[in-house]
C-alpha cells in the first residue's frame, strides 16, 4: 500500500517489472574487450549519461557487441527508455589499438559501481550465469572508481566464492571466446526471475556460516541514524524508540560485516527503514517479509516496485518527506514529517496498544533549526539559489540563534509561519515562547495565534496553546 503518494508514484507502482524471460548469452569468437575512459562531461545544463567509452568489440571488423552496454532507465516519467552508461570507440580509434594480452576463455561481468546500492543491484546483473553454471574461468570487469578497495564489494565476491577469477580491464585484451550474459536487471525498468540467483546463493552461505553464531531478529529497524553529513535524515531519532518499543531490533547496517547485514536482513519476518540502498538487503529474503518503507520525500526509486513484485514483499510506502526546499534528491538533508507517519501507522494497525509516535513539540524547535543549517552549509557549497520562503524562515531563525531573549524576533518568526500556513511549526514556536515570555507580553498575539489554528481546523495544534496557556496563569 502506498500513503501520502502522488499520482505519479501510485502510476509507477502499478506497472508490471518483472519479465518472465530467460536472459540470452551472447559468444564472440575474437573478441577486443576495450578498456573504460572517462568522456569529459559537457557544459552545465546539457546532461549526457554516457560518461565512459568501454565495451566489447568483434576483432575481425570492429562492430560494436550491442550486447555489452549497460543499460538504465534514468527518468520515471519514461520507465521503458533505457539508455546506455557507456559509450563506444569510434573506428578510428580501434584500428590503432594494440593488444599484448589473450585469453583463451572468460565471462563479461560489466562495471563493478563504486556505490553500495549501484553495487549490489547492477553489478551483480550478469552474475546469474556464474551461479547457475558454477562457472570457475575467468570474469571480465570493468572498474568504476576505486570501487575494488571497498570491502563490501571483495566481500560481496569472497561470499560469491570469484573473488580470484576477477580480471579488471585496464588496457585492451584479447578474448579467443568470449560468453556475454544479458542484463538480468535493468535500473528501474525491468528484472528476470533469474536476477536473485546470486543473492539466493549469497543468502545460503552466510546462514551456513552464522546461523549457530549470531542472533536472528524477526523484526528489524534499519537506521540510518549514524550517518552523518550527506543524507542525514532529522526526526529519525522518534522512529528508532518507537519501532525498538514495538519489537524492532534496530540495526545499524554500516556497523556490521556484509555477512551479518545479508543474514539479519535475509532471515527477519518484518523489515523497516528510511528508504535508502540499505533496503536493497531485502534481495536476500526470499520469505516475502512484511516491509515499512518511509520516504523520505516525494518519490521512491522504481527499483522498489520492481524487487516487491519479484519477491512477493508485502509492502507498505509512507511518504513522509517534509522538506519543501530543494535539496538534493540523494544528499539531503532530509526531514520526514511525524504527523504523516502517524497517520499511516494508524491505518497499518502498527501500534502497541495505544502508544503510536509522541511528537514533541519542544525537540522539533531546535531539530528544525539543526535541519535547516546543515541544509544552509550545504547550499552554500553547492547551489545558489533564490531566496526561497525556507531560507527566509531560517533568516529568522538565524537572529534568534543571535539573540534567544529578543522575543520579537521570536513573534516575526510565528507570524512568518502562520502566514504560510506552516500551522505545525508555527505551533512549536509559539509554545517556545509562551514559556519564556514570563511576563506575558504577548497574550493577544498567542490567543490570536490560537484562534487563527482552530478556524484552520489546526484543532490538536489550538488545543496545545490554549493547555499552555491555562497552565501559565495558574
Amino acid at each position: 500500500m502506498l500513503f501520502n503518494a502522488s499520482e505519479r508514484m501510485e502510476k509507477v507502482s502499478k506497472r508490471n517489472f518483472v519479465s518472465c524471460e530467460i536472459p540470452n548469452i551472447t559468444e564472440i569468437s575474437n573478441a577486443l574487450v576495450m578498456p573504460m575512459e572517462r568522456v569529459p562531461r559537457p557544459p552545465v545544463g546539457k546532461w549526457q549519461p554516457a560518461l565512459y567509452k568501454l565495451g566489447v568489440y568483434e576483432s575481425e571488423n570492429l562492430k560494436f557487441v550491442e550486447s555489452s552496454k549497460h543499460l538504465r532507465n534514468y527518468d520515471l516519467a519514461f520507465l521503458d527508455k533505457l539508455i546506455a552508461v557507456g559509450d563506444k570507440y569510434s573506428k578510428e580509434e580501434l584500428e590503432n589499438v594494440e593488444s599484448n594480452e589473450c585469453f583463451k576463455v572468460g565471462v563479461y561481468g560489466g562495471i563493478i559501481f563504486d556505490h553500495f546500492g549501484h553495487f549490489l543491484i547492477e553489478t551483480l546483473a550478469r552474475l546469474w550465469y556464474v551461479v547457475e553454471n558454477n562457472y570457475k574461468g575467468r570474469i571480465i570487469f570493468y572498474e568504476e572508481g576505486k570501487a575494488m578497495s571497498r570491502p563490501y564489494i571483495n566481500d560481496i565476491f569472497n561470499l560469491l566464492g570469484i573473488k580470484e577469477q576477477i580480471y579488471i580491464i585496464r588496457k585492451p585484451i584479447m578474448v579467443e571466446r568470449l560468453y556475454i550474459p544479458e542484463q538480468s536487471m535493468f535500473y528501474q525498468h525491468s528484472a528476470k526471475n533469474c536476477f536473485l540467483l546470486p543473492y539466493m546463493h549469497l543468502f545460503n552461505v552466510t546462514e551456513k556460516m552464522l546461523s549457530s553464531k549470531v542472533e536472528q531478529h524477526k523484526k528489524i529497524y534499519l537506521s540510518r541514524n549514524k550517518i552523518k553529513g550527506r543524507g542525514e535524515i532529522f526526526g529519525e531519532d522518534k522512529l528508532e524508540l518507537f519501532f525498538k518499543e514495538n519489537g524492532y531490533a534496530v540495526i545499524y547496517p554500516e556497523k556490521l560485516s556484509m555477512e551479518e547485514q545479508i543474514y539479519l536482513v535475509g532471515s527477519a519476518e518484518n523489515v523497516a527503514g528510511i528508504n535508502g540502498s540499505a533496503l536493497h538487503l531485502l534481495l536476500f529474503n526470499l520469505n516475502s517479509p512484511t516491509v515499512t518503507n518511509i520516504i523520505r520525500n516525494d518519490w521512491v526509486n522504481a527499483n522498489f516496485f520492481m524487487f516487491d513484485q519479484l519477491l512477493g514483499n508485502h509492502v507498505n510506502y509512507i511518504f513522509a518527506g517534509k522538506n519543501r526546499i530543494d535539496t538534493s534528491a540523494t544528499n539531503g538533508p532530509f526531514e520526514i514529517d511525524l504527523t504523516v507517519i502517524n497517520d499511516s501507522f494508524w491505518k497499518i494497525g502498527l501500534r502497541n496498544g495505544n502508544e503510536l509516535l509522541k511528537l514533541d513539540t519542544k525537540s522539533s524547535i531546535q531539530e528544525r533549526i539543526d535541519f535547516l543549517c546543515n541544509w544552509r552549509s550545504q547550499q552554500t557549497s553547492t547551489l545558489h539559489l533564490k531566496l526561497t520562503e525556507e531560507e527566509r524562515m531560517f533568516r529568522y531563525m538565524e537572529l534568534i540563534l543571535l539573540n534567544p531573549k529578543n522575543l520579537d524576533n521570536w513573534v516575526s518568526l510565528i507570524k512568518f509561519c502562520m502566514h504560510y500556513r506552516r500551522y505545525i511549526e508555527a505551533t512549536a514556536f509559539s509554545c517556545k515562547l509562551i514559556r519564556i515570555d514570563t511576563e506575558e507580553k504577548y497574550l493577544p498575539e498567542y490567543k490570536k495565534w490560537a484562534k487563527e489554528l482552530q478556524d484552520a481546523g489546526q484543532l490538536d495544534e489550538y488545543r496545545d496553546i490554549i493547555g499552555l496557556l491555562k497552565k501559565s496563569n495558574t
